[in-house]
């Protein structure tokens, strides 16, 4: 299984979503390379196309490509749930200037229609990203209640 650019994890070093939410919150912005396509991922449903990929699908060789159906740029959409917290959290920055180690392509989308011919489509990224800000909403509510 391969898959790109994952969210919906609890570090923000790691997790461009959580950390452009935490910006918003703080009022800063973080840096997001603006001129990179890829297809943005989340950890809860990558699990889900494993559990697919491992039951519904067992026995298929060589790799599945396993990512959203559409490919975007997340500096371009910005999560409402960042908008709502006071800015969108983001300073976009050229690929250039990411000071990333190694080279990285302008273009990482994965093909996914071999996933999608074994019965599995993901939902589009922008859903994605929206059911993890309500994850991380509902997670920010519960530490504030328990605190």
């Amino acid at each position: 299984m391969r898959t790109s650019w994952l969210f919906g994890g609890t570090d923000p070093r790691t997790d461009n979503v959580l950390a452009m939410l935490e910006a918003a919150g703080r009022g800063e912005r973080v840096p997001l390379v603006e001129d990179q396509y890829s297809r943005p991922t989340y950890t809860a449903d990558l699990a889900r196309a494993l559990i697919f990929l491992l039951t519904d699908a067992a026995g298929v060789e060589g790799t599945v490509h396993v990512a959203k159906r559409r490919p975007g740029q997340l500096v371009r959409r910005r999560p409402a749930c960042a908008r709502r917290q006071g800015g969108c959290g983001v300073r976009p920055i050229s690929l250039a200037d990411a000071g990333f180690a190694g080279g990285r392509p302008r273009d990482s989308t994965l093909n996914t229609g071999r996933l999608a011919g074994l019965g599995l489509t993901l939902p589009d990224w922008t859903d994605a990203v929206a059911r993890f800000c309500r994850t991380i909403g509902r997670t920010m509510a519960a530490t504030a209640r328990v605190a």
